[in-house]
Protein backbone atom coordinates (compact mmCIF):
# COMPACT_ATOMS: atom_id res chain seq x y z
CA UNK A 1 0.00 0.00 0.00
CA UNK A 2 1.11 3.95 -1.18
CA UNK A 3 -0.28 6.30 1.16
CA UNK A 4 0.76 10.35 0.96
CA UNK A 5 -0.69 14.19 0.64
CA UNK A 6 -0.60 16.35 -2.19
CA UNK A 7 -0.26 19.89 -0.90
CA UNK A 8 0.78 23.33 -2.62
CA UNK A 9 3.17 25.68 -0.87
CA UNK A 10 2.62 26.46 2.34
CA UNK A 11 1.50 22.55 3.02
CA UNK A 12 -1.93 23.73 2.33
CA UNK A 13 -3.84 20.18 0.78
CA UNK A 14 -4.83 19.92 -2.85
CA UNK A 15 -8.20 18.54 -3.43
CA UNK A 16 -9.34 16.78 -6.22
CA UNK A 17 -5.77 16.71 -7.56
CA UNK A 18 -4.78 12.89 -9.57
CA UNK A 19 -1.94 10.84 -8.45
CA UNK A 20 -0.63 8.75 -10.93
CA UNK A 21 1.44 5.47 -10.00
CA UNK A 22 3.66 4.19 -12.74
CA UNK A 23 6.31 1.28 -12.27
CA UNK A 24 9.71 2.54 -12.82
CA UNK A 25 10.67 2.92 -16.49
CA UNK A 26 7.18 1.97 -17.65
CA UNK A 27 4.66 4.34 -18.94
CA UNK A 28 3.18 7.32 -17.05
CA UNK A 29 0.36 5.93 -15.30
CA UNK A 30 1.58 2.36 -15.88
CA UNK A 31 2.46 -0.06 -12.56
CA UNK A 32 5.15 -2.56 -12.98
CA UNK A 33 2.35 -4.99 -14.49
CA UNK A 34 1.57 -2.63 -17.68
CA UNK A 35 -1.81 -1.27 -15.71
CA UNK A 36 -2.76 1.93 -15.18
CA UNK A 37 -3.17 3.45 -11.45
CA UNK A 38 -4.53 6.26 -10.92
CA UNK A 39 -6.30 8.16 -7.55
CA UNK A 40 -8.01 10.95 -6.73
CA UNK A 41 -7.06 13.08 -3.27
CA UNK A 42 -9.68 13.67 -0.68
CA UNK A 43 -10.68 16.79 0.84
CA UNK A 44 -7.55 16.79 3.04
CA UNK A 45 -5.25 15.93 -0.20
CA UNK A 46 -4.57 12.49 0.90
CA UNK A 47 -4.31 9.37 -1.49
CA UNK A 48 -3.83 6.23 -1.32
CA UNK A 49 -3.35 2.77 -3.41
CA UNK A 50 -4.39 -0.09 -2.02
CA UNK A 51 -3.54 -3.21 -4.57
CA UNK A 52 0.08 -2.56 -5.17
CA UNK A 53 2.64 -5.31 -5.94
CA UNK A 54 6.31 -4.88 -5.12
CA UNK A 55 8.70 -3.15 -7.23
CA UNK A 56 10.01 0.33 -8.09
CA UNK A 57 7.60 3.16 -8.73
CA UNK A 58 7.20 6.80 -9.61
CA UNK A 59 4.50 9.02 -8.39
CA UNK A 60 3.30 11.83 -10.31
CA UNK A 61 0.57 14.52 -9.60
CA UNK A 62 -1.31 17.16 -11.54
CA UNK A 63 -4.23 19.27 -10.49
CA UNK A 64 -6.23 21.96 -12.09
CA UNK A 65 -4.62 25.42 -11.62
CA UNK A 66 -0.95 24.23 -10.70
CA UNK A 67 1.92 22.41 -12.21
CA UNK A 68 4.48 19.59 -11.70
CA UNK A 69 8.12 20.96 -12.49
CA UNK A 70 10.27 19.21 -15.11
CA UNK A 71 9.88 16.69 -17.84
CA UNK A 72 7.39 13.33 -17.19
CA UNK A 73 10.70 11.40 -16.85
CA UNK A 74 11.99 13.20 -14.18
CA UNK A 75 9.36 15.25 -12.40
CA UNK A 76 7.93 12.18 -10.25
CA UNK A 77 8.57 10.66 -6.82
CA UNK A 78 10.46 7.47 -6.77
CA UNK A 79 9.48 5.06 -4.19
CA UNK A 80 9.96 1.33 -3.36
CA UNK A 81 8.10 -1.06 -1.95
CA UNK A 82 9.16 -3.99 -0.46
CA UNK A 83 7.02 -7.73 -0.20
CA UNK A 84 4.15 -6.86 1.80
CA UNK A 85 5.12 -3.08 2.95
CA UNK A 86 3.54 -0.15 2.80
CA UNK A 87 5.25 3.26 1.90
CA UNK A 88 2.92 6.27 4.18
CA UNK A 89 3.50 9.72 4.74
CA UNK A 90 4.44 10.41 1.31
CA UNK A 91 4.36 14.08 -0.13
CA UNK A 92 4.05 15.40 -3.01
CA UNK A 93 4.12 19.18 -3.49
CA UNK A 94 2.41 21.10 -6.67
CA UNK A 95 3.75 24.78 -7.42
CA UNK A 96 1.25 26.92 -8.75
CA UNK A 97 2.23 28.45 -12.52
CA UNK A 98 3.67 31.77 -13.19
CA UNK A 99 3.52 33.98 -16.72
CA UNK A 100 6.54 34.70 -18.95
CA UNK A 101 6.34 38.07 -21.21
CA UNK A 102 8.24 39.68 -23.36
CA UNK A 103 9.91 40.07 -27.37
CA UNK A 104 12.27 38.68 -29.80
CA UNK A 105 13.88 41.11 -31.66
CA UNK A 106 16.94 41.37 -33.94
CA UNK A 107 18.63 44.78 -34.34
CA UNK A 108 15.25 45.74 -32.97
CA UNK A 109 13.21 44.51 -35.60
CA UNK A 110 10.41 41.76 -34.56
CA UNK A 111 11.40 38.15 -35.14
CA UNK A 112 8.11 36.50 -36.16
CA UNK A 113 7.78 32.75 -35.48
CA UNK A 114 10.41 32.16 -33.46
CA UNK A 115 10.09 29.45 -30.99
CA UNK A 116 10.09 29.77 -26.98
CA UNK A 117 12.26 27.36 -24.59
CA UNK A 118 12.64 27.77 -20.88
CA UNK A 119 16.18 26.51 -19.73
CA UNK A 120 15.86 25.35 -15.51
CA UNK A 121 19.01 26.03 -14.22
CA UNK A 122 16.71 25.15 -10.62
CA UNK A 123 13.15 23.89 -10.10
CA UNK A 124 11.56 21.89 -7.34
CA UNK A 125 9.68 18.92 -8.26
CA UNK A 126 6.92 17.21 -6.49
CA UNK A 127 9.33 15.29 -4.54
CA UNK A 128 12.33 17.44 -4.14
CA UNK A 129 15.03 19.64 -6.30
CA UNK A 130 15.46 18.42 -10.61
CA UNK A 131 18.25 18.56 -12.42
CA UNK A 132 18.91 21.29 -14.82
CA UNK A 133 16.33 20.47 -17.84
CA UNK A 134 14.99 22.09 -21.19
CA UNK A 135 11.27 22.26 -21.65
CA UNK A 136 11.50 23.09 -26.08
CA UNK A 137 8.52 24.55 -27.95
CA UNK A 138 6.31 26.11 -25.42
CA UNK A 139 5.76 29.01 -26.93
CA UNK A 140 6.19 31.09 -30.20
CA UNK A 141 6.80 34.45 -31.49
CA UNK A 142 3.80 36.52 -32.88
CA UNK A 143 4.25 39.09 -36.00
CA UNK A 144 5.36 41.47 -33.42
CA UNK A 145 8.01 39.45 -32.23
CA UNK A 146 6.15 39.01 -28.80
CA UNK A 147 5.60 35.96 -27.11
CA UNK A 148 3.25 34.43 -24.13
CA UNK A 149 3.88 31.32 -21.54
CA UNK A 150 1.26 31.06 -18.79
CA UNK A 151 1.57 28.11 -17.32
CA UNK A 152 4.90 27.90 -16.29
CA UNK A 153 6.76 26.39 -13.51
CA UNK A 154 8.58 28.76 -10.89
CA UNK A 155 12.25 28.18 -10.70
CA UNK A 156 15.63 29.80 -12.18
CA UNK A 157 15.88 29.72 -15.67
CA UNK A 158 16.60 31.39 -19.09
CA UNK A 159 14.25 31.98 -21.59
CA UNK A 160 15.43 30.64 -25.14
CA UNK A 161 14.72 31.77 -28.79
CA UNK A 162 15.42 30.19 -31.77
CA UNK A 163 14.46 30.98 -35.63
CA UNK A 164 15.56 29.94 -38.99
CA UNK A 165 18.47 32.72 -40.11
CA UNK A 166 19.11 33.84 -36.38
CA UNK A 167 21.33 33.16 -34.02
CA UNK A 168 20.07 31.63 -30.27
CA UNK A 169 19.14 34.04 -28.35
CA UNK A 170 18.78 33.75 -24.23
CA UNK A 171 17.86 36.17 -21.58
CA UNK A 172 20.41 36.40 -18.53
CA UNK A 173 19.07 33.79 -15.26
CA UNK A 174 15.95 34.87 -13.94
CA UNK A 175 13.69 34.15 -11.32
CA UNK A 176 10.56 33.00 -11.39
CA UNK A 177 8.64 32.70 -8.22
CA UNK A 178 5.58 30.81 -7.35
CA UNK A 179 2.17 32.17 -9.65
CA UNK A 180 4.59 34.70 -10.37
CA UNK A 181 4.68 37.06 -13.34
CA UNK A 182 8.14 38.44 -15.70
CA UNK A 183 7.12 41.22 -17.95
CA UNK A 184 8.97 42.54 -20.98
CA UNK A 185 11.44 40.13 -21.15
CA UNK A 186 13.66 40.82 -24.87
CA UNK A 187 15.67 38.58 -26.57
CA UNK A 188 18.02 40.14 -29.00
Amino acid sequence: RLRGRVVDLPDDPVVGATVALAGKGAAPGADETGQSQQATTDEHGEFSFTTVPPGDYVLDAAAQGFVSPGPAAVRGLAVTLGAGGTVDGLRLVLRRPGTLQGRVVAGGAPVAGAVIGLSYLHAEGIGGPLDAFLLADVARTAQDGTFVVQGAAPGRLRVVAQAPGYALAETRDLGLDEGGRRDGLVLD
